[in-house]
């Protein structure tokens, strides 16, 4: 859940963090109340304090529910996924469905298994998550996003078609306008693709506002709209624009390298060669200064 600090729910949500934190600080011990409190932990996405209750919920896992134990698996499958724990979230979205066989996380541990490289296993989950329960909005998002990724852009048009037609998506829709204009835009349509990131980038200005709660890996990726509605412009021939977005985006990102490399080729279209071969460089820089980190920690893992 994430809550609104304008609502009732956010008051009755906070009152459980402090009810629940003077608890534990006292010594109670049932998993129930770290259930409880990892609920309340969630909605102030507190990652690394949610999974830490969660861990003591399920270490009493005899005293819940088989309900219980299966929410608790699957909430935390989430946090880890946010982490970027994929090993960890991956393990739990797996317990949670040996516990209870469920759609939404069978949907989750299929874009778990997108981000390790097992596309085939993705999307075996999300199609069989659909089945289970082909009316969870999510379950259809994950699926979408699992469908393009993939090769299967109308199909992935069909599900973010859904997911908006919906109206249930309201914390997140910045991120399936944006995923639909990426389907848009492979299928040949550059001028929805245009509308539906400059929707996204819209609404992400209201969700980052309204709902502040949201995880970080939201404002990383704050520049990709830009980038989409960039190659959108460019297939539209306007160029100027184009250019616009892609500088835009430089500001938001600075060390992405799909920024210059985009920029390096909107620089070519207006025949500017200099500022193109500059970008190239600048790209290829910070690819090689990623992949000399990567393997800088690669090495003290493996020491």
């Amino acid at each position: 859940m994430c809550v609104s600090p304008h609502s009732e729910e956010f008051d009755r949500s906070m009152q459980k963090l402090v009810d629940y934190g003077l608890r534990i600080a006292r010594g109670d011990t049932d998993p129930r109340s770290f259930l409880e409190y990892a609920e309340a932990l969630w909605d102030v996405r507190d990652l690394q304090a949610t999974v830490a209750a969660l861990d003591r919920a399920i270490d009493g896992k005899s005293a819940l529910s088989r309900r219980e134990l299966t929410l608790a698996y699957a909430s935390r499958s989430i946090c880890h996924l946010q982490m970027g724990n994929l090993s960890e979230a991956e393990a739990d979205a797996t317990a949670s469905l040996d516990v209870v066989m469920r759609a939404h996380p069978l949907g989750l541990r299929a874009l778990i298994y997108l981000y390790q490289g097992k596309t085939a296993a993705a999307l075996r989950d999300a199609q069989e998550a659909f089945r289970l329960d082909p009316y969870d909005w999510e379950v259809r998002a994950w699926r979408g996003t699992i469908l393009f990724e993939t090769g299967h852009a109308a199909e992935a048009l069909e599900d973010f078609n859904w997911v908006i037609g919906s109206g249930e998506c309201v914390r997140y829709a910045s991120e399936v306008y944006l995923a639909r204009a990426r389907a848009e835009l492979a299928l040949g349509d550059p001028q929805a693709a245009e509308a539906d990131c400059s929707e996204a980038i819209d609404l992400d200005y209201h969700e980052q506002a309204h709902w502040p709660f949201i995880v970080k890996s939201r404002v990383q990726q704050a520049q990709n709209a830009y980038l989409v509605r960039a190659q959108a412009r460019m297939a539209l021939g306007t160029i100027p624009r184009a250019l616009g977005d892609c500088c835009f985006a430089a500001t938001i990102a600075p060390g992405d390298p799909a920024v210059y490399e985009l920029r390096a080729s909107v620089y070519h279209a207006i025949g500017n060669v200099r500022e193109a071969v500059a970008d190239m460089i600048r790209a290829d820089v910070l690819r090689r200064s990623s992949a000399a980190a990567e393997g800088l920690v690669a090495e003290a893992v493996a020491a």
